[in-house]
């Protein structure tokens, strides 16, 4: 929750992420997962001594007409981010999507998040899309990145000289 209402602060306006429900969120998430006894899609988290400091949940796109697969959601905890976190689930979220045959594949971001824009621009995603989505009483521009010939190398797989 920290992270989202990082990623969102100055976006959304407080009054709507103050009426975040979690309990509402939390049924809408695992509704992601299994629907009329089918996976829909996969949750993969990135852990650091035990704790959850991150996840991407992916699986079949809600638009068929541009993809196959989507990333539903990716946040890191804000003491984690610039660390690579991010980047090495959303590798494995694509790699995982491209293996069950869910390529190419998406996300939508917030047109205001330029940090997430910003990454998922340098992860090679071209911008595809443009719509809106309504938060509480706020409308909101959102744009839709794809990786359709091109996947990141899922990091996790090859150490980096700090790691060996």
């Amino acid at each position: 929750m920290a992270s989202w209402c990082e990623a969102y602060a100055g976006i959304i306006e407080p009054e709507n992420l103050e009426r975040t429900n979690m309990r509402r969120s939390l049924g809408r998430f695992q509704g992601y997962f299994w629907r009329g006894g089918q996976q829909r899609s996969l949750l993969l988290v990135a852990e650091l001594d035990g704790e959850i400091i991150g996840y991407v949940n992916a699986g079949v796109s809600t638009r068929r007409d541009l993809a196959r697969g989507e990333v539903y959601e990716l946040y890191v905890a804000p003491q984690h981010q610039g660390r690579g976190v991010g980047r090495k689930l959303l590798c494995a979220g694509l790699w995982a999507l491209a293996t069950a045959k869910r390529a190419p594949a998406l996300i939508w971001v917030l047109a205001d998040n330029h940090r997430a824009r910003r990454f998922y621009e340098s992860m090679r995603g071209k911008l595809v899309a443009r719509a809106q989505t309504r938060v509480g009483e706020q409308e909101l521009a959102k744009v839709a990145y794809l990786w359709t010939d091109y996947l990141p190398w899922p990091e996790h797989l090859v150490p980096r000289k700090a790691d060996a």
